[in-house]
């Protein structure tokens, strides 16, 4: 459905007259001639016209694409790393062929299968050059960056990490961008003590505890439990210990399996910088 033929949907759905959305912002031929694809506008006018519908931009393009997510915000999201490989090599296939139409934004999305599949250093070069060209990130940036972590070095994080930072930091009071700038500064927090850098992880877990988490946010507050826990430990903190456990608890309360290995994994791989966490895994 075109942007206007939607638009006229929800007037007529929604019982407005075409006076009670349009105001003095567009005469009532413009908009005529608008829904019916005759007639462009401005994009001012349609968030006037949105905006008078009591609809906000991202539930009008949730519904603009027939009730679907944009894809690759939803890979992105949960996490490439998560799917197995045939599904990434799945999605590799049909990211190439649709970048092949001139969109840039598969053709990421295939170049990030290839480095998660073979750890491609060409596709993770043009991956870093282009997260480095852009300065000010959007959510896709930051997606981007995050699913890279894993691959990426000391070096090239401590070039762009801030800019991620900063960028997370626009969302914050945002809800449904929250589980993002969590997720994201959860995996540079792993990162930096997996390097032995105490400091950039404790200033990032310091950043995430400020950020604002309304109850529903209950995998962001685990991750927050998890992170505090293994600082309680290096701090030898004894409240350390029966902090993980209750993280675990909830864990098999809430029947979530993949939350549990996912720490486990991250335990197990730290403890071998950090044998104190060890306690965690008796």
């Amino acid at each position: 459905m075109q942007t206007g033929e939607l638009i006229q949907y929800l007037r007529k759905s929604k019982n407005f007259s075409i006076k009670d959305i349009c105001q003095d912002k567009l005469s009532s031929s413009s908009y005529h001639r608008f829904v019916k694809g005759e007639h462009e506008i401005s994009f001012d006018a349609v968030l006037y016209l949105l905006e008078h519908l009591h609809v906000d931009l991202d539930e009008f393009l949730f519904l603009k694409r027939d009730y679907q997510h944009f894809p690759l915000k939803n890979i992105l999201t949960n996490s490439l790393g998560s799917y197995h490989q045939e599904e990434i090599q799945h999605i590799r296939s049909q990211a190439y062929h649709f970048s092949a139409y001139d969109n840039d934004t598969y053709h990421h999305l295939g170049l990030l299968c290839d480095v998660i599949l073979t750890q491609h250093e060409s596709a993770l070069y043009q991956l870093k050059q282009y997260l480095v060209k852009v300065e000010t990130w959007t959510t896709y940036e930051m997606l981007l960056f995050d699913c890279l972590i894993p691959y990426l070095d000391t070096p090239f994080i401590n070039i762009v990490y801030k800019n991620c930072i900063n960028g997370l930091k626009r969302y914050e009071h945002l809800d449904q961008y929250s589980h993002e700038y969590i997720q994201t500064a959860f995996h540079l927090v792993i990162f930096f003590l997996h390097h032995q850098d105490i400091r950039h992880a404790r200033n990032i877990f310091q950043s995430m505890l400020s950020q604002r988490l309304h109850e529903p946010f209950i995998f962001e507050r685990l991750h927050l439990k998890f992170l505090k826990s293994i600082f309680l430990c290096l701090e030898k903190d004894v409240t350390a210990q029966e902090m993980m456990k209750h993280v675990f608890s909830v864990c098999d309360f809430l029947d979530i399996p993949y939350y549990q290995k996912r720490y486990i994994t991250i335990l197990n791989q730290l403890q071998t910088v950090y044998p104190e966490l060890s306690i965690f895994l008796i």
